[in-house]
C-alpha cells in the first residue's frame, strides 16, 4: 500500500490508540501494585498487633507451649535468616515443616518479608525435595533438621538452628534447614495445593492468593466465629492444606485463642475425645470424615455436639447432617478453586448439600454453576508459572469478573445447596450429582 495521507492518518490513530491502551494498562498495574502494597502493610500491622508482646494466642501440644510473644520472637530470628539468604519480596518458599511453632514462625517471617509461602507435606520433602522445588517453583525449601538432602550449616548457605525456652515445656527447637534453587519471582502471598474441573482434573494445580485476598480472608473468617481468649481450639488438620492453614490454623491464632495441636492419633475418635476433655476444648475445625468418625463413636457424640467451630472441606452426607443438626457447629464451604471459606451456615444448621450463606464475598449462579467475586476471591492458577490476576480492590469489586467455583448449586434460603460438580473437558461440561 502506498504512503498516502489516509494511511498516515490511520497509522497515527492506531499509534495513539496503542499508547492510550498501554497507558491504561500501566495505570491499572500501578493501581493493583499500590493496592497490594497497602494490603501487605495492613497484614503486617495485623500480625504485629496479634503477636508482638502478647500472651495470647497460645500454641500448645504435649511437646510445647508457646505464647504469642515467643512466636513473634522466633519469627524475628527466621526473618534474619531470610535476609541473610538474600531472599526478595515475591520469592517463593516451600514450607515442609511439621505442625510445630517453627511452622508458624517461618510463615510469620515470610509474610512479613513479602515472600510467597508454598506449604508442602513433610513426607514429600523427605522423599523428593527436588520434586517439591519443581512443583512449587520455589527458591527455598524449609524442612526438618534431619532432612537427608539438607545443606549443612557450615557450607554457609543456611543458619544454624536456634533454641529458645518455652513457657512451660522446657524448650523447643526451631530448625532452619534450606535447599536452594533458582526460580522466577511471583508476587503472591500464598500458594496452596488445589484442584479444579472435578474428576477431569489430571495435574497438580495451586491456588495463588495475593496479599489483598489473604488480608481480606484473615480479617473476615475470625470475625465470623465468636470466641474469647479463654477458648481452646483443637487442630487436627494438616497445615500444608488449604483448610488446615486458612480455616484451622491462622483464623484460630488471629482470634486470640489457645490452639491445641494434636501431633498424632488425628483419626482416632477416642484420642480426640480425650484431648478435648483433658484440655477443655471448645472449638474445632473438622473435615467431614473426622466428624463422621466422632459421630459414630458413642463416647464422642456428646463432645461433638458441644463443640463450636466449623465442619467442611467436602460435601456432608445425610447421616452426618442428621447427627450435627442442632449442634453448636457450623457448615463451611471452602471452594479452593476460587476462595477459602466462601459461605458459612448458622450454628446447628445442617442439611444434605447445604453450603451456607455467602461470607465476605458476592455470589451468583450462572448456568447452574456458583460464581464468586470480591476481595477474598482469587482464580486458580492452572500451573505454577501461570499466575491469575490480582484480587480487585474493595472499591472496584462491582466491576470485577465472576470467578467460577466448579460447583453446581441451587439457591435456597439466602444461601446455596450443592448439586454436583462441573466436568470440564474441552468445550463440554457435564454434572455429576452429589453422592
Amino acid at each position: 500500500m502506498s504512503d498516502t495521507p489516509a494511511r498516515r492518518e490511520h497509522e497515527e490513530g492506531h499509534a495513539r490508540d496503542t499508547t492510550r491502551a498501554g497507558g491504561a494498562h500501566d495505570a491499572a498495574a500501578h493501581e493493583s501494585g499500590a493496592h497490594e502494597a497497602a494490603a501487605h502493610e495492613s497484614l503486617r500491622q495485623l500480625l504485629y498487633a496479634t503477636f508482638r508482646a502478647q500472651p495470647q494466642p497460645v500454641l500448645a501440644s504435649r511437646a510445647y507451649t508457646i505464647p504469642a510473644a515467643s512466636l513473634w520472637a522466633g519469627a524475628r530470628v527466621w526473618l534474619e535468616h531470610v535476609r541473610r539468604l538474600g531472599l526478595q519480596p515475591g520469592d517463593r518458599v516451600a514450607l515442609a515443616l511439621p505442625r510445630t511453632p517453627a511452622h508458624v514462625e517461618a510463615t510469620l517471617a515470610a509474610w512479613w518479608a513479602g515472600l510467597t509461602v508454598c506449604p508442602a507435606p513433610e513426607h514429600a520433602a523427605q522423599d523428593d525435595p527436588g520434586g517439591v522445588l519443581t512443583e512449587t517453583d520455589a527458591r527455598l525449601l524449609l524442612a526438618c533438621v534431619d532432612h537427608p538432602h539438607a545443606i549443612a550449616p557450615d557450607e554457609g548457605h543456611i543458619p544454624e538452628e536456634h533454641t529458645r525456652a518455652t513457657a512451660r515445656d522446657g524448650g523447643a527447637s526451631t530448625p532452619g534447614v534450606a535447599v536452594l534453587a533458582l526460580t522466577r519471582s511471583a508476587d503472591r502471598a500464598l500458594r496452596l495445593a488445589g484442584a479444579t474441573g472435578g474428576a477431569a482434573a489430571s495435574s497438580p494445580r495451586r491456588v495463588a492468593i495475593n496479599y489483598g485476598a489473604l488480608l481480606a480472608h484473615l480479617t473476615t473468617l475470625p470475625a465470623a466465629i465468636p470466641s474469647t481468649h479463654d477458648d481452646v481450639a483443637l487442630s487436627t488438620n494438616h497445615w500444608h492444606t488449604g483448610i488446615g492453614m486458612l480455616v484451622d490454623l491462622w483464623p484460630a491464632l488471629l482470634r486470640g485463642v489457645t490452639l491445641r495441636v494434636m501431633l498424632d492419633d488425628l483419626h482416632d475418635p477416642d484420642a480426640v475425645v480425650n484431648e478435648c476433655r483433658a484440655w477443655g476444648v471448645t472449638d474445632a475445625t473438622l473435615l467431614p470424615e473426622a466428624a463422621r468418625d466422632l459421630a459414630s463413636c458413642a463416647a464422642a457424640g456428646e463432645t461433638l455436639r458441644a463443640l463450636r467451630g466449623v465442619v467442611g472441606g467436602a460435601p456432608l452426607n445425610a447421616d452426618l447432617c442428621s447427627a450435627l443438626r442442632g449442634s453448636a457447629l457450623q457448615v463451611i464451604y471452602t471452594p479452593g478453586e476460587a476462595c477459602f471459606a466462601a459461605a458459612l451456615g448458622a450454628p446447628g444448621e445442617f442439611a444434605r448439600g447445604w453450603l451456607g450463606r455467602p461470607l465476605g464475598c458476592h455470589a451468583t449462579v450462572i448456568d447452574g454453576e456458583l460464581h464468586l467475586r470480591g476481595p477474598r476471591v482469587t482464580p486458580l492458577a492452572r500451573h505454577t508459572s501461570a499466575l491469575p490476576a490480582a484480587a480487585p480492590a474493595p472499591d472496584a469489586d462491582a466491576g470485577a469478573p465472576w470467578t467460577p467455583t466448579g460447583d453446581l448449586v441451587a439457591e435456597h434460603a439466602g444461601g446455596f445447596v450443592f448439586r454436583g460438580v462441573v466436568m470440564r473437558g474441552g468445550t463440554t461440561a457435564a454434572a455429576r450429582a452429589a453422592a
